[in-house]
Parts: structure tokens; sequence; C-alpha cells
């Protein structure tokens, strides 16, 4: 078995690359089928999904005035980076499975890109759960209107940035002859910082959460109504990071131990993209199914959309 599998590794066909080395042959066939003919159409149905619900959060929130406020245009953000993941994906999977192989060549292009969209997705939960830490520990700084707009623009553009300029980099490093340690360190150093901002985030505003609840009990009024709103707004972000620490993580962790066991990437990556496209599915499901307001404004946008369309078709004589 072990000198027919080598066989088969040392041969020359165009479906080599997506083979798992390791393997005995007739588990690499099988293993290859499942990823072909299930997991890449299930990930496509899920990318569909996921590109018109975080199509439409962006929509929502964009056009409606009383949804600007800094919690969801950061989530708006998160949406973005999860609606280009989709969008990557469906191209990239319509590729795969019109190629005669349905075995895709790796370029440092399309790796680039999807490094830079599960960095923005990072990014963008690590400042949201900042951003909740703060609206929990410190409410009055936080509803200061003069300094919302400011908080805003930094909190939504920093995660942008800053995963430009680590793509950026990590491609000038593959162009060159440089060892790819020096790339792996970037990457793990950035993926560090974000999951460390988000666990001691998200410890933070549960502790804080406490205080709130006591406002809720205690307060009146304006500062009552506010508590709460900014509680409910918290537990919608705890359930999008605790997706994120059952699908998003596993699937950032799991090829750095791969890789360190000497294992190829190229065989499984399927697998991997599923968990990512699955966390930016949820993302949005999330925010519709628990934010009154998101979804209201949604429904009232498609009622009136619908009726517009209505309107300008011609009546049947």
């Amino acid at each position: 078995m072990i000198l027919g599998n080598q066989s088969t590794n040392s041969s020359n066909f165009p479906y080599q690359t997506c083979l798992m080395p390791s393997l005995p042959a007739d588990l690499q066939h099988q293993v290859r089928h499942i990823s072909n003919y299930i997991i890449v159409p299930f990930d496509t149905l899920l990318a569909v999904m996921s590109f018109i619900c975080n199509a439409l959060v962006f929509v929502t929130v964009t056009r409606t005035k009383s949804l600007r406020h800094p919690s969801l245009l950061m989530i708006c953000s998160l949406s973005v980076s999860d609606l280009i993941w989709a969008l990557f994906t469906l191209v990239k999977n319509s590729l795969t499975l019109i190629h005669p192989y349905k075995c895709l060549k790796e370029s440092i292009e399309k790796t680039c890109f999807a490094i830079l969209c599960y960095l923005a997705t990072l990014s963008n939960l690590a400042m949201i759960s900042r951003d909740r830490y703060l609206a929990m520990s410190r409410p009055m700084w936080y509803r200061d209107v003069s300094r919302s707009s400011r908080r805003a623009v930094k909190a939504t553009l920093l995660p942008w940035v800053a995963s430009l300029l680590i793509t950026l980099t990590v491609y000038i490093l593959k162009q060159t002859t440089l060892s790819d340690i020096m790339m792996l360190g970037i990457i793990f150093v950035f993926n560090a910082v974000c999951i460390g901002m988000i666990l001691l985030n998200y410890i933070g505003f549960f502790v804080a959460s406490k205080q709130h609840s006591r406002n809720l009990r205690t307060g009146a009024g304006n500062m009552r109504a506010a508590a709460g709103k900014e509680k409910k707004l918290t537990q919608i972000i705890s359930m999008i990071l605790l997706c994120f620490f059952v699908s998003f993580l596993p699937a950032l962790v799991s090829p750095v131990f791969i890789g360190a066991l000497g294992l190829p990437l190229s065989p499984i990556k399927p697998f991997f993209n599923l968990l990512l496209t699955l966390n930016g599915l949820l993302n949005p499901l999330l925010n519709c199914g628990r934010n009154r307001e998101i979804r209201k404004a949604m429904l009232v946008m498609l009622r009136g959309r619908h009726r517009r369309i209505s309107q300008r078709l011609p009546t049947a004589r």
C-alpha cells in the first residue's frame, strides 16, 4: 500500500496537488470525491446565502438613519468582509466545479486575497468586542455624541487598513526569496493580538454587564432604556463571538497544526473554507434574528421596494 501510495503521488496527473500523500491511494480519492461533490457544492450554497444576507444587512444599516450608530456601523463593516469572502468563494468554487479535474492551481494572488478576507473579519471582530467593552464599562463616555462619529470612523477603518498592510507585506515577502517563517510570524502575531483582544474584551464586558443589570433595576427613564438597549446589543455580539469560536477559530488554527505536521493544505482547504463561509452566514442571521430594529427596518425597505416595483408594472386589461 505504501508503494502504491508513493507511485500515485509521484505521477504527473493534474489533480495530484488535490490528493493527500499521507493517506492510502483509495482513501485519497474518497476524500477528494467528498470534497468535490459534497463540500464544495454545499460551500457554494452557503456562500450564496451569505452574500444575500450580508448584502441585506449592509444596505439596511446604511440606508436607515436611526441605525447609523457606531456599533451597527462596525457590524456593517463585518458584513462587508463576509460579503467579500462569499463573493470570493462563489468565484473560486464555480471555477473548481467547471474545471475538468476539479483541482485549481494555487496562486499568490488568490492566497493573499483569502488572507485579506479572514484578517479583515478577525480584526473587525476584535474592534467590535472592544466597542462592546467600552459601551458596557464606560456608558456615559460611550454615549457622548461628539466622540461617537470619530470613534465609528476609526473603528471601521483601522481593521481594513491593518489587514491591507499585513496582506501587502505577505505578498511582497512571497515575491522575494525571504523565508516563509517571517511571513508566518507576521500573520501569527496579528492573529494572536486580535484573538487576545477578543478574549480579554469578551471577559471584560461580561463583568461590566453586571453593572448594567443593576442600572436596569435601579435606573429610570432614558438611562434605563439606554442600558437595556446596550445590553441587548451586547447579547447579540456575544452570540456572534460564540460562533467565531465554534466555526472561524478552528478554521484559522487547524492549518497551523497541519502545516507543522508537514501535511499539505490544498486537499483539505475546502473543509476549512466551509467553516469560514458558515461563520459569514451566521453573523447576519444573528443580526437579523436577534436585533428587532434591523429586522423591522429590513422589512420596511423590502416592502417599499416591492410596492414601487408593483406600481411600475402595467396593469392587465
